[in-house]
């Protein structure tokens, strides 16, 4: 598995603040692993830790947070030792995060969100994050459904309305 040791390819000043503690949800999940980097199967578990938004939720209702951790912890394994530090990004969750991102401009949205990071997930498509819900036979239409009916509908920014006349 490749890591990028690069900052972040989207800095913290694009993320609402429930996104910031998405990620951190995600690092201590991946610490309790033992896992000494941060892949899509952490921000997945991150996303579920943040009971209170509607993504969590959302997510809720097709599985709890232990039958992810358990699935996460079969198709990954737990590490051997602790992990301390700083966690490099696996190159899907740049990915992810560059798509999240995208989403968010999609709705009119100057931040990511919390909604945002799990439409990025379902967009990349191929990480451990996708695959762990494909184990738990989550339809993954129906979860990018309810999470773009969260969004309302998407919207054009106004600086890209063309031109009235």
């Amino acid at each position: 598995m490749r890591l990028s040791r690069l900052p972040p390819p989207v800095p913290e000043s694009a993320m609402t603040p429930a996104a910031r503690a998405v990620l951190g949800f995600a690092k201590a999940e991946a610490q309790r692993l033992n896992h000494h980097y941060l892949g899509t199967e952490h921000l997945l578990l991150g996303i579920m830790r943040d009971g209170a938004s509607d993504v969590a939720r959302i997510l809720a209702s097709h599985a709890d947070l232990g039958s992810v951790r358990t699935k996460v912890s079969e198709i990954v394994g737990v590490g051997s030792d602790a992990s301390a530090g700083e966690l490099p990004l696996t190159p899907r969750v740049s990915k992810v995060l560059h798509l999240a991102r995208r989403e968010a401009e999609m709705y009119g949205e100057m931040r990511i969100a919390p909604a945002h990071l799990l439409l990025g997930i379902l967009r990349e498509g191929e990480g451990i994050a996708t695959h762990v819900l494909l184990e738990l036979h989550i339809d993954m239409g129906t979860v990018r459904a309810e999470t773009s009916r969260s969004l309302g509908p998407p919207r054009v920014r106004p600086a890209d309305k063309p031109p009235e006349g």
